[in-house]
C-alpha cells in the first residue's frame, strides 16, 4: 500500500473518531404523567430514550423514597423500543434489597445479540402509589446503556422529583 494511501486511511479514520467522540450521547429521562399527586394516587413513571444507536440493553435501578412512594410492580410494564423489529426481549422490575439502598432494579434487554435498536422510544413504565406526603426524587443509579455485545455506550441519565400533597 503506498504511503499517500495509508495517509489517507488513517486521515478518514481520525474523521470518523471525532465525529463519534463529537456526537451528542444517548439520553435516558424519567417522565411523569403528573408532578403532583394526592395520598393514595397512582403515578406512572415513564422512562424514555432519545437519540439511541445499536442498544442491546438497559439495566438501572431507580431510587425512590419509599415513605412517600410505594413500587406498583404488578403493574408495570415494558415500552416497545427494544421491540423494535420485532425482537425478542426480556423485561424484569422487582424492588431491590434495602441492603443495596432499595430502589426498583430494571433490567431490559433484547435477546438478539447482534442487531441493537435505535432512535427514540419509551423502555418502560413503572407504576407508583402516592403513601404520604413529601417530596421523593427519582433517580438512577448503577444505570449503563450497553450495545448487543454487552459493551457500554455513552449514555446521559436524568431523573426527576414528584410531590406528594397532604389529605385534604
Amino acid at each position: 500500500m503506498s504511503i499517500n494511501r495509508v495517509l489517507l486511511l488513517a486521515m478518514a479514520l481520525s474523521c470518523v473518531s471525532t465525529v463519534a467522540r463529537g456526537a451528542t450521547p444517548p439520553a435516558i429521562k424519567v417522565t411523569l404523567n403528573t408532578s403532583t399527586a394526592g395520598i393514595g394516587a397512582t403515578v406512572t413513571v415513564t422512562v424514555r430514550i432519545s437519540r439511541a444507536r445499536n442498544v442491546g440493553s438497559v439495566p438501572f435501578t431507580l431510587y425512590y423514597d419509599p415513605a412517600i412512594l410505594e413500587f406498583v410492580g404488578a403493574t408495570s410494564r415494558e415500552g416497545g423500543f427494544l421491540k423494535q423489529n420485532r425482537a425478542t426481549t426480556s423485561f424484569i422490575a422487582r424492588t431491590g434489597p434495602l441492603s443495596r439502598g432499595g430502589g426498583v432494579v430494571v433490567g431490559l434487554s433484547r435477546l438478539d445479540p447482534v442487531r441493537g435498536a435505535g432512535g427514540k422510544g419509551t423502555l418502560c413504565r413503572l407504576t407508583f402509589r402516592a403513601i404520604a406526603p413529601g417530596l421523593s426524587p427519582l433517580t438512577f443509579n448503577r444505570a449503563t446503556l450497553l450495545d448487543p455485545a454487552a459493551q457500554p455506550l455513552g449514555a446521559s441519565f436524568t431523573g426527576t422529583t414528584i410531590r406528594v400533597r397532604p389529605a385534604s
